[in-house]
């Protein structure tokens, strides 16, 4: 598919186009890692209201500037290809920040499952055209009873067990990273090489676009 006339305009300028295609989804990646491990080894007078605000900033930033720098590539497989690829790549990277933290000071319990009550949370994703679509997801919050102390509760994506029986999940002594299931908690390799293959396809995708629509 060609691109519309003013996308074709915008794309003239190759110095632009580099920018839109490399520059701002590694620095958008990079502020939502950034973001991440804020939270894990910020300083304590960041404990507050201001660092919850540069955190949540730093977020906000990293997310818009992988959706609305999507407005400048017009193609459909760039568009769609790039702007999902690069969410995932987003998403990965503060899954690398977690596992992180989890391996350098994270913990492991044994719990036993005394509770889970499930709830159906609603959110919102935009697309790079600005248009909202609400989701659900079902989350279930399980009631530990553990070993080490401070430990009580859980929320997950999926039920990490059943009611009575024993589980290991990893913590941070720190408290600043949820409680989650011991197994791949302290694996960073996996979401890295996600984080990698993503903003590698996402970036391909617009630099080729930018080369061949300059």
């Amino acid at each position: 598919m060609r691109p519309r006339p003013w996308a074709r305009r915008r794309l003239d300028s190759p110095a632009r186009g580099m920018l839109m295609a490399v520059a701002a989804p590694l620095a958008g990646i990079g502020l939502y890692f950034g973001a991440s491990m804020l939270n894990a080894y910020g300083p304590s007078w960041l404990d507050n209201w201001v660092g919850v605000l540069l955190r949540l900033a730093m977020t906000l930033a990293a997310m818009a500037l992988i959706v609305f720098t999507s407005l400048y590539f017009s193609q459909v497989v760039v568009f769609f290809g790039s702007f999902i690829a690069l969410g995932i790549a987003l998403f990965a990277a503060g899954r690398v920040a977690d596992a992180l933290v989890l391996a350098q000071r994270g913990q492991t319990t044994s719990c036993a499952i005394v509770a889970i009550d499930s709830r159906v949370e609603q959110y919102t994703t935009t697309d790079g055209d600005g248009h909202t679509t609400w989701h659900t997801r079902t989350v279930y919050d399980h009631r530990l009873d553990c070993v080490a102390p401070g430990i009580g509760t859980m929320t997950t994506g999926g039920a990490a067990g059943k009611v009575g029986e024993r589980i290991v999940v990893a913590y941070d002594p720190d408290d600043r990273i949820r409680v989650r299931p011991a197994e791949g908690a302290f694996d960073y390799a996996g979401p890295l090489w996600t984080c990698c293959l993503g903003a590698a396809v996402g970036i391909g995708l617009r630099v080729f676009s930018v080369i061949r629509y300059r």
